[in-house]
């Protein structure tokens, strides 16, 4: 017992010095690329989840939405819990959007007369939390010390992608993914793709683009 008390101590003290570490080093696209090994050793995998969720993801329509196609998808997307909006979605989109889908079931980040704005707010469907963030940051240090603070989700939604070897996206996504053993992690595609992979630590990351039907943990 005194043993698992000491070593969750040293545990926590590592995990204080890697943070302020980070607030002080210089955050070179070198040093980003190799940190996934220490965030695993630090934080561990992610967990088990016990409940499934489907839900039709709309991000980034840009005033391009078909009626007439998303119409046969949403119909053909029968069941789902939620609606979820994110990125540049137009008035024009939302017209159409609320023609076919419940506002009860919408969450978004978009400012619209019709939808509740949950950015950064703590959500659950069906037992799932959820988290949705639309922040904009100058530097990487800012989004390390934002993504900190915020609660611990079982799905993180962000229109960044995390951060990978370069390629634009947010350290402070990668940390908050580890240090929250966050199961599922969906992202706007910057790529026009959509795609999914698994992180080191288990959490799945789920690339989406226009419209899409998504079940977590089926």
């Amino acid at each position: 017992m005194f043993d698992f008390i000491k070593n969750a101590k040293i545990k926590k003290e590592n995990i204080e010095i890697y943070y302020n570490d980070l607030l002080r080093k210089e955050l070179s696209d070198e040093f980003l690329s190799n940190q996934d090994n220490n965030l695993l050793n630090l934080y561990d995998k992610v967990g088990t989840i016990n409940t499934n969720v489907k839900i039709l993801m709309i991000s980034n329509t840009n005033n391009t939405l078909d009626e007439l196609r998303f119409a046969d998808y949403v119909y053909r997307s029968t069941g789902y819990d939620a609606c979820i909006i994110i990125g540049n979605v137009s008035d024009k989109d939302f017209q159409i959007i609320l023609k076919y889908v419940d506002v009860k079931k919408i969450y978004s980040t978009c400012n619209h007369k019709d939808i509740n704005n949950i950015d950064g707010k703590l959500f659950k469907i069906k037992n799932m939390s959820f988290l949705i963030i639309s922040e904009k940051f100058i530097s990487q240090r800012d989004s390390i010390s934002y993504f900190n603070d915020l609660p611990a989700a079982n799905t993180l939604i962000t229109y960044n992608n995390k951060y990978e070897n370069n390629n634009g996206g947010l350290f402070g996504i990668n940390y908050y993914l580890y240090k929250n053993k966050t199961n599922y992690f969906i992202h706007y595609s910057s790529l026009n793709k959509q795609y999914k992979s698994t992180m080191q630590n288990g959490t799945m990351e789920i690339s989406t683009y226009d419209y899409e039907y998504i079940e977590l943990n089926k």
